[in-house]
């Protein structure tokens, strides 16, 4: 039987949960055909050992292993490339399937024929869908550009079609990011369909997220995220300015390329932004034209970067 749904999971040092998550995909698996394709991402603790062992007792598990650590973004690229399925579900190594998950999709793509991307709730979603309007297991449809211009945002999961995935690669110099290519995901598909049915439960709770590495206390996460806005500027810059509320997304977009360079020293950047910047009709904010004008942008930025140590240290995390 030819493979319905490839689930994708890149995995990194997550030994104490992997399990957990292979098993909640296993125990569904009999009601649609679906192989797990779950990517190791050169862990240095039992993670792969733990996986081997499963995938040798499961066939619908396939195990790979990258040669080391490379990010989220390459290990997904490698689920995609090696997926066989038409359809693809992105699922965590720290997350899990909701009871009924499998079926709740199948359902979906049978009564959506024309759908190219589905969204489904998330367990820490489900009641902000509700508060929305959405009622349980009830639909709404959202566009490209109500996502262009950042009028919907967050944490959906996504069952998408891998001919999509396989088109629009993520970058692995980035390593994560996912936002930049998700927005080439819901152009090519056009309209979305958000149904509010939770499938995958989620661990929230954990210090070792992967979003977490997005937070800018380092010059190497300060250079990805200049580089990922830099990517989103030259995929979707003009077309964020043919309506106000992209306008605004692409201003938030400039001021925080704006501001990063100006934390990294990169004063020459920084001024290029505000020349882009004014290109379409605003300036960034003095404090930070001031901050590069005086050569203080390191400074603040260390300063920074000692606050949210101390907020880590003191157990309060972003959310």
């Amino acid at each position: 039987m030819d493979t319905f749904l490839s689930i994708i999971t890149p995995v990194y040092n997550r030994a104490d949960c992997l399990e957990a998550c292979l098993e909640s995909v296993t125990a569904q698996s009999g009601e649609i055909p679906v192989e797990h394709v779950v990517v190791d991402d050169g862990s240095t603790d039992d993670t792969y050992a733990i996986l081997d062992r499963y995938a040798a007792a499961h066939p619908s598990v396939r195990a790979l292993k990258l040669d080391r650590n490379r990010g989220t973004n390459a290990a997904r690229n490698a689920a995609v490339r090696a997926a066989k399925g038409k359809w693809i579900m992105i699922l965590d190594s720290d997350d899990t399937l909701a009871p009924g998950a499998l079926a709740a999709v199948k359902e979906a793509i049978a009564r959506h024929p024309d759908c190219r991307h589905f969204l489904f709730a998330v367990s820490d979603r489900a009641e902000e869908f509700a508060s929305a309007g959405i009622p349980r297991d009830g639909t709404r449809e959202y566009l490209f550009r109500d996502f262009l211009d950042g009028l919907v945002s967050g944490d959906f999961a996504h069952v998408l079609l891998r001919d999509t995935m396989t088109r629009f690669p993520f970058d692995e110099e980035l390593r994560i990011y996912e936002g930049v290519f998700f927005l080439s995901f819901y152009k090519e598909a056009a309209r979305m369909l958000l149904i509010n049915k939770v499938i995958i439960d989620r661990d929230r709770g954990r210090d070792d997220r992967v979003t977490y590495t997005l937070l800018p206390d380092n010059d190497a996460t300060l250079r990805r995220t200049v580089a990922a806005i830099d990517l989103l500027l030259e995929r979707f810059g003009t077309e964020r300015l043919r309506t106000s509320a992209g306008r605004a997304a692409l201003e938030s977009d400039l001021v925080k390329k704006y501001r990063f360079e100006t934390f990294l020293g990169d004063r020459s950047a920084a001024a290029a932004t505000a020349r882009k910047a004014l290109e379409v009709g605003f300036s960034v904010p003095s404090l930070y034209k001031m901050l590069n004008a005086t050569y203080l942008g390191r400074a603040f930025f260390k300063v920074g970067r000692l606050y949210v140590k101390l907020k880590f240290a003191l157990g309060v995390r972003p959310d």
